[in-house]
């Protein structure tokens, strides 16, 4: 039987049965993917349609290479293109905290007379 699933860009693409686990697999089909065939009335999310083709723990979908430059270029980008604060942002809360903890020392640290 042939089917049918839209990728993100609403293009329709049919498929042979054998080839949907590969599909799922490679992340192309994912619960949310809307599928269709002859014995169905409206497209639907793969999920509902068969929840024993997604059965194991919910993943991310992998960033696109779009999305990845993005982050480089925002200059956020840590070790795999994750995002990671910037060492500026890091030492100027670390000098915030010492500020304040030296205030707050330096007002209970002498005894009052």
């Amino acid at each position: 039987m042939s089917w049918f699933y839209a990728d993100d860009n609403d293009n329709q693409h049919e498929v042979a049965e054998a080839e949907l686990p590969g599909l799922i697999t490679a992340g192309t089909i994912r619960r949310d993917t809307l599928i269709w065939n002859e014995t169905m009335a409206d497209w639907e999310k793969a999920q509902s349609v068969r929840a024993d083709w997604f059965e194991g723990p919910d993943v991310p979908p992998e960033l696109t290479n779009f999305q990845k430059k993005q982050i480089v270029a925002a200059g956020r980008a840590g070790p795999g293109g994750i995002p990671a604060s910037k060492p500026a942002d890091a030492l100027a809360s670390v000098r915030w905290c010492l500020a304040f903890l030296e205030s707050f020392v330096s007002r209970f640290s002498h005894p009052s007379l």
